[in-house]
């Protein structure tokens, strides 16, 4: 077993390979971070069964999972990170669009900084659509698409922060089609 202490406190044990805080030890306001520093990540993903998915003929954002987070130090940097599968039937043309907004306090669609698509295209977002997508032409077999994308917001916020992600069809009457390992996770980082 090991310990560690400062000032006669214990303030770390390790005991058969685990190792814990003791209860009661906090750390203080006091303590600084440097910068780049994970402060905090949290996750959330649509929360369907392997097998399923969730689809939409409207070119309206719909739906898919959201996080509630509230930054340890007003400043800090979000790192925003989006993942899912998309699907469309292989007789329709059109495609599937993601988006990330910022929900609360105040609705913001942010921007994408970077994201990646099957086929290894990397995209910035230079016009300020706000979405990931998957385009596709009519073919002879159905047609499927990872979108991975970073999204960063530096809003100066105090308050519970709401992260939505939403998807849509492109074109109005084709049907668009999310997996259930859709999601995204957030991290605080220490500006």
């Amino acid at each position: 077993m090991a310990t560690l202490k400062l000032n006669n406190t214990t303030v770390f044990t390790e005991t058969n390979g685990i190792a814990s805080i003791p209860s009661g030890v906090t750390i203080g306001n006091g303590v600084k971070f440097p910068a780049g520093h994970v402060l905090q990540y949290k996750f959330n993903t649509c929360g369907l069964v392997d097998g399923d998915n969730i689809s939409t003929t409207s070119t309206s954002k719909q739906f898919v999972c959201s996080v509630d987070i509230t930054k340890i130090h007003s400043n800090s940097k979000m790192i925003i990170r989006t993942f899912g599968t998309v699907y469309k039937n292989f007789s329709l043309t059109g495609g599937v669009r993601l988006y990330m907004l910022r929900t609360s306090p105040a609705e913001v669609n942010l921007q994408y900084n970077l994201w990646t698509n099957t086929s290894g295209f990397a995209h910035n977002d230079p016009d300020g659509v706000g979405y990931m997508w998957a385009t596709y032409t009519a073919a002879t077999n159905d047609q499927i698409s990872m979108l991975h994308g970073m999204y960063i917001d530096e809003a100066d916020i105090s308050s519970q922060i709401t992260y939505t992600m939403y998807y849509s069809s492109s074109v109005s009457g084709q049907s668009a089609y999310l997996y259930p390992n859709a999601g995204f996770d957030v991290t605080e980082i220490k500006a």
